[in-house]
């Protein structure tokens, strides 16, 4: 470890020590006085202020003292202390990443606030469940409420409110990848969290900025961000996000080709993910330090790291779910006891207004007391009548809700299904790192139509039987999409790996051949109607030579050279499906890379995509247009281009995306 490292470690340690020596009084403090007799309310609120304190150093403790205040509140139906305690328990299970838990929370915290018309508490509530969208990735519905708090603040002339929601929206578009959006967002938070001298809102501008400019690849200056935002937030004893921004520092001198400084700073993570209790962090900080390992080929120690990655995930995604079943049944026994509550005195406010009705009578009408007996038969007759028709309504409404919890249930159980099969899908398919560590100005473009893709990408250097080191990259698109189409992807990157790895044939014509024959025995197409297949391309690089062979099965091959794009056709027939019983050869061609030279492979989903004015194909010749125009760019502005391109195209209706879209591009350089 470096001097410098040690010296920024030092004052870190020092800073963070004096902030929690400040606020280490206050919470014995406030722990003694519970020890103390005190009325309920004043006890809501000790409990309250201790999980404020404690809420980025002890998380697991401030949990436990916000569910006791909300227990006593509740019990004494303090609104504003229950309301106060909801809002930290959504704040901590969101840290935690129990997100289902956490908007339950900030929603009910809201609905109290909303009641006391407490606008101030209104907005940070707003903010809140903002933040719980940006995480799941429902942009639309986190911007709506970003912008109701920031009207809300700046309605009450709330400056650091206003600041904290500019921030809030600056980190939504840095989710979206809307860089620019971004920047403008920070850049007017800062003068304000400037002028007020709030540490803690400098310290998250500066760690937004760092992820910017860390996502744009301005590296230096995104550390340079990371070190202010670090800085700040240990001297203010801010213990949570300090592990995620020794990650993002990790990340950055990862990128910078530093792997020893990267796993340095993925190591204090993790130790500091784990004294904080934070355990999406020290998932996270998991995760980096395998992918440092793999990168450096120690795979016993990846190995041992991605497991442990995988057992916390499974672990989070297990515990979400227990703890989301227990409330829905909470939350249904609870509403049915308010029915139950709400029937009881519905019926006792009509017996009082009969028995009213009756001394009226009594008094008044006496000479009418026959007329009244069959008043009163008729009205017990409709009440019975009407008590009849509610016991059958409410049996249907339990038989309509039985039912609708088992469709649920089940859509449930596929739905994670098929979420796990994207995960083996992802562990299977090579990486966009991967593809750069072979080409480092490259890019993929891979957008699965549903959770899964039939489109798909092979990566593999192989040695041939001639003693040469070749790069073998296909691009598929398989019959059908979602999990037909995930299927077939399956199949065909397994063969792939035999033809290519096992077997060591390298030349893109007889891998075709070999994969139409393989495909053909594997799906029994002569003994049945089966038709699925897909289109490939196939292309194999000798990059000790300088040369590149391609073969296609209804896939082209772009090339960009010179200013212009040549379209090298394919051969009109795919691999498997229509061409049953074929035996013949695929075509093979061979060229000499020369100069600067732009290849791109892709699926045919982004020239059939729909959208534009008139709602119709982008088209092929669109789609090689707009690969001329963008070829000179960096990859990473080609990739950028590409989406914001498709998003426009589908804006008009908008489109659903109509199929799995697969776009690869590698610069070659002689």
């Amino acid at each position: 470890m470096s001097r410098r490292l040690l010296v920024f470690c030092f004052f870190v340690l020092l800073t963070s020590a004096y902030s929690l020596a400040r606020q280490v009084p206050e919470v014995d403090s406030l722990e003694h006085s519970l020890q103390l007799t005190q009325p309920d309310t004043v006890r809501v609120q000790t409990l309250n202020r201790l999980a404020f304190l404690l809420r980025n150093s002890q998380i697991e403790k401030a949990r436990t003292y916000a569910e006791a205040a909300y227990k006593i509140a509740q019990s004494i139906a303090y609104k504003r202390g229950m309301a106060e305690s909801s809002g930290f328990l959504g704040l901590i299970y969101y840290r935690l990443g129990m997100y289902d838990l956490a908007i339950e929370r900030h929603l009910q915290s809201l609905k109290l606030f909303e009641e006391l018309q407490d606008n101030r508490q209104i907005a940070f509530r707003y903010n809140d469940i903002a933040n719980i969208y940006v995480t799941q990735g429902y942009y639309d519905r986190a911007l709506e409420y970003h912008t109701k708090s920031l009207h809300i603040k700046q309605k009450i002339n709330d400056r650091e409110g206003v600041a904290t929601s500019l921030k809030n929206i600056a980190n939504m578009y840095l989710a979206q990848k809307k860089y620019i959006e971004a920047l403008e967002y920070c850049f007017k938070a800062l003068p304000i969290a400037d002028s007020l001298g709030d540490q803690r809102l400098r310290g998250h501008i500066f760690q937004f900025l760092g992820e910017i400019y860390l996502a744009q690849r301005d590296y230096n200056r995104a550390i340079q961000y990371f070190q202010k935002s670090y800085d700040i937030k240990a001297a203010i004893n801010e213990q949570f996000t300090l592990s995620r921004l020794l990650n993002s520092v990790g990340n950055a001198y990862l990128r910078l080709n530093n792997a020893q400084r990267a796993l340095e700073y993925y190591q204090r993570a993790l130790q500091l993910a784990k004294k904080t209790g934070v355990k999406l962090e020290e998932q996270i900080s998991y995760r980096n330090i395998s992918n440092i390992y793999l990168l450096a080929g120690d795979y016993k120690k990846a190995y041992e790291y991605q497991t442990l990655f995988m057992n916390i995930k499974d672990s989070l995604f297990n515990e979400s779910s227990r703890e989301k079943v227990n409330l829905l049944e909470m939350r249904f026994q609870s509403e049915k006891k308010q029915a139950e509550i709400d029937r009881l005195n519905m019926e006792k406010a009509l017996q009082e207004q009969q028995i009213k009705q009756q001394n009226q009578r009594f008094y008044f009408l006496v000479g009418l007391l026959v007329l009244f007996a069959v008043f009163t038969a008729v009205l017990l007759h409709i009440n019975h009548l009407r008590k009849q028709s509610n016991d059958l309504l409410q049996k249907q409404k339990q038989e309509v809700e039985r039912l609708y919890q088992e469709l649920a249930l089940k859509n449930n159980d596929i739905t994670a299904s098929i979420n796990y099969a994207k995960r083996i899908q992802s562990a299977i398919i090579p990486s966009e790192e991967n593809l750069r560590m072979f080409f480092p100005q490259s890019f993929v473009l891979l957008l699965p139509r549903d959770i899964v893709s039939g489109d798909f990408y092979f990566l593999e250097k192989v040695t041939d039987p001639d003693g040469k080191e070749k790069i073998v990259l296909a691009a598929a698109d398989c019959t059908g999409h979602g999990v037909p189409g995930a299927l077939m992807s399956m199949v065909g990157n397994d063969l792939l790996s035999q033809i290519v790895h096992e077997r060591r044939i390298t030349h893109p014509d007889l891998i075709l051949n070999q994969l139409h024959q393989h495909l053909c025995r594997v799906l029994k197409i002569e003994d049945t109607d089966n038709r699925d297949g897909m289109d490939i391309a196939v292309c194999t690089f000798d990059l000790a030579n300088k040369q590149l062979e391609y073969a296609g099965a209804m896939s082209p091959l772009y090339i960009a050279r010179n200013g212009e794009i040549m379209k090298i056709n394919p051969d009109k027939k795919p691999v498997g499906g229509r061409l049953m019983g074929y035996t013949g050869s695929f075509t093979r061609c061979t060229f000499d890379i020369e100069g600067e030279t732009m290849l791109y492979l892709a699926s045919d989903g982004y020239q059939d995509q729909f959208g534009g004015v008139q709602n119709k194909k982008f088209m092929a010749k669109n789609f090689r247009q707009l690969l001329q125009d963008i070829h000179t760019l960096p990859a990473y502005q080609q990739k950028q281009k590409l989406e914001s391109t498709l998003a426009h195209w589908m804006s008009f209706g908008p489109q659903a995306q109509t199929d799995d879209i697969l776009v690869i591009g590698i610069r070659l350089e002689a």
